[in-house]
């Protein structure tokens, strides 16, 4: 580990700006710039990691504000109160691996069905403006309770682990309005030398991908979409959660497709909802039938997606399709658990 004179500076300015994490130590590992926070002394559960006075970030009501302040700030230089946060940034070229930044056959060669493409078609507004500015406020910025975002220095050093609680609240003096600074709390244990992590959220593989530019092979919130295409109908989304489970809202839409006129009796005197539980035996074995067979083609085009990305040695996108086939291949064991023999 070392700690570099970018880093002294920058924390030397945190210090001036009025930013305490008396717990933390900023580091920097010794190969790469890949930096990090650890404890100083052992942290308890519901300890204040981070203050940060508002007035040492930037905010704005929308991603696209922050950007533009970022950049505004950025081109003063030296002469911006915020130069020593923007030598500890990431370059252009440390955002390769978010997908915004893929050229179109790599993002062709991921086989996921779609999901990565039609997020990227979704993201699409919030990639417009300066590729460095909005790559930075997206992979950055947190979102604050009064429905706005900020760039906060320091906090964002802090790296992500879906199973750690953290809690970020904005206060402010009574005395003074205009005195605002955020704070994070964090609902977990440290010993002194730990890395110290924090939760961006419960995010999917998808979501890290996209926003951050990693996988976590390990992640217990993720979750995985399929498209269900049908005859006459808009599509559906049809989403396995973390333990296998398949999301009830599309269940409920499968039902009704698999009704026969007895459950579609049952529908029209009990009403939309009662889609929600099993409408018969005969319906629900019908109605998963068919979902296995779904799940299973998309967790084999993702199995085999994974082995062509190994062989070209595309870590990021062998780790989003291993972790995509492998929670389907969890929804298909759980599915053939409750129905045994069941074929796909």
């Amino acid at each position: 580990m070392k700690t570099g004179t970018l880093t002294n500076t920058f924390v030397t300015w945190c210090t001036s700006q009025g930013i305490s994490a008396p717990l933390l130590q900023l580091e920097t590992a010794a190969d790469s710039n890949y930096r990090f926070m650890t404890a100083v002394q052992e942290i308890k559960t519901s300890a204040e990691l981070v203050r940060v006075p508002l007035t040492a970030c930037l905010t704005g009501e929308s991603l696209e504000v922050v950007a533009d302040k970022l950049l505004f700030e950025k081109e003063k230089g030296d002469r911006s109160t915020f130069a020593p946060y923007f030598d500890m940034l990431p370059t252009l070229k440390d955002f390769q691996s978010m997908p915004r930044f893929w050229t179109p056959e790599r993002l062709e060669s991921v086989s996921d069905g779609g999901e990565l493409k039609r997020r990227m078609a979704k993201d699409s507004p919030v990639r417009e403006g300066d590729p460095w500015a909005m790559a930075c406020v997206c992979s950055r910025s947190n979102f604050l309770n009064d429905m706005s975002y900020s760039m906060t220095p320091l906090l964002d050093m802090l790296n992500h682990d879906c199973t750690v609680r953290t809690s970020a609240k904005v206060s402010k003096n009574k005395l003074d309005e205009d005195d605002k600074w955020l704070s994070l709390q964090i609902e977990q244990c440290y010993r002194a030398g730990d890395q110290v992590f924090i939760s961006y959220g419960s995010l999917s593989n998808l979501e890290t991908l996209c926003d951050y530019g990693f996988v976590d092979r390990s992640n217990s919130c993720n979750f995985e979409s399929i498209q269900v295409q049908m005859i006459r109908r808009s599509p559906v989304t049809l989403t396995v959660l973390a333990d296998g489970s398949v999301d009830p809202a599309a269940k409920a839409v499968l039902r009704r497709e698999f009704a026969s006129g007895e459950d579609l009796d049952m529908l029209n005197k009990e009403g939309a909802l009662a889609a929600l539980r099993p409408l018969s035996e005969r319906n629900e074995r019908d109605m998963f039938a068919f979902l296995v067979t779904l799940i299973a083609e998309a967790g084999t085009e993702a199995s085999q997606g994974a082995i062509d990305a190994a062989f070209v040695e595309d870590d990021i996108v062998q780790a989003y399709l291993t972790s995509r086939s492998v929670l389907l291949q969890k929804a298909i064991a759980r599915i053939e658990e409750r129905f045994p023999g069941i074929e796909f």
